[in-house]
């Protein structure tokens, strides 16, 4: 599947290995029109990824590839978590939570039937951007930016991570966080992403499924999107790699969340304000989220909310996505 979350490839690895029984890999032959979902020719001798079926004649040089029966198990096994049910994975421990599952199968059935292909065209758009990387790090150079009298921030922009110490005293919880920036080059652009080229000494900070900040103007705060890092590879003509981000739609606050049931504690927590048909939702450093749970969560520019997690719309290694929904409703 495309576009798998971290660890995701090892998920879906054991998943296919304990149903690879489900799967026929045979000499190619015919087959009757309207019986050919789930079918795909392999060339011997071949890297190519596999072709879905179509009629050929060098037959001898092709193997069928028939997984049906595998795509009904699939089917079958995301109806089970849809409905409330659990499905294990042979081999993983510790098991992943169910809405891991469900993601990864989804994917797969995606991946089966539909090839990926973008809303909007990409048009090259060239332009340095300043960028910094996770919710702890966002939080941190936002609320500098935003209250710049807290901190005294280096001024140097270089193609090096740089580090930032600050203490924000701007509500009642202080988070004492350092953050780096980097400068990325922007190759294109659309409507809900952009294409990045990254140098390959930086790689080591990026994983897919990261949450980004990127700035195409280091002395403004009105130029900047919230991202979500989706793919990462090395470009073929240079010692660059590239990332395609993803823009998050929605007005970016920041603000401290508070479980109710325990006192004290505060997580750093980018509130985005969605359009009146959505609940607004929170992103959080990982494993914060806990369905149903209370929290007062507390902007920067408002008062504070008492509220409850709702659905988890995303989850991976760099933060928790999930909506809002008033208290007790």
């Amino acid at each position: 599947p495309f576009r798998l979350k971290r660890g995701e490839v090892w998920h879906a690895y054991h998943y296919l290995s304990s149903h690879a029984h489900l799967v026929r890999l045979g000499p190619w032959r015919a087959l009757a029109e309207g019986n050919t979902e789930g079918c795909f020719q392999l060339k011997y001798g071949s890297l190519e990824k596999p072709a879905k079926y179509t009629a050929i004649n060098n037959i001898e040089q092709h193997l069928l590839l028939e997984t049906k029966p595998l795509n009904i198990q699939v089917n079958n096994d995301l109806k089970k978590i849809l409905a409330g049910e659990t499905v294990e994975l042979t081999g993983c421990s510790p098991q992943p939570a169910p809405q891991q599952i469900e993601h990864m199968l989804k994917k797969m059935l995606l991946a089966w039937h539909i090839s990926p292909q973008r809303r909007h065209e990409r048009k090259e758009k060239y332009d340095w951007l300043i960028s910094v990387i996770g919710v702890p790090g966002i939080h941190s150079y936002l609320k500098q930016q935003l209250n710049p009298d807290e901190t005294s921030p280096c001024t140097e922009e270089t193609d090096q991570e740089e580090s930032y110490e600050l203490s924000s005293q701007a509500s009642t919880v202080s988070f004492n966080q350092t953050y780096e920036t980097y400068r990325w080059r922007q190759v294109n652009l659309c409507a809900s992403g952009s294409g990045i080229e990254v140098p390959a000494d930086q790689i080591k900070h990026i994983r897919v499924g990261d949450l980004v900040l990127i700035n195409q103007d280091a002395d403004s705060v009105h130029l900047w999107h919230l991202a979500i890092i989706k793919r990462l590879m090395r470009h073929p003509k240079s010692n660059q790699m590239e990332l395609g981000a993803q823009f998050v739609p929605g007005a970016v606050i920041t603000a401290t969340l508070s479980a109710m049931t325990k006192p004290g504690s505060a997580y750093p927590t980018l509130l985005v304000k969605r359009s009146e048909n959505h609940n607004d939702m929170l992103f959080t450093p990982a494993k914060i989220y806990q369905q149903g749970h209370q929290y007062t969560l507390t902007p920067d520019i408002d008062q504070p909310i008492n509220m409850q997690a709702g659905k988890l719309l995303d989850s991976t290694s760099s933060y928790d996505c999930f909506e809002i929904l008033p208290l007790n409703s």
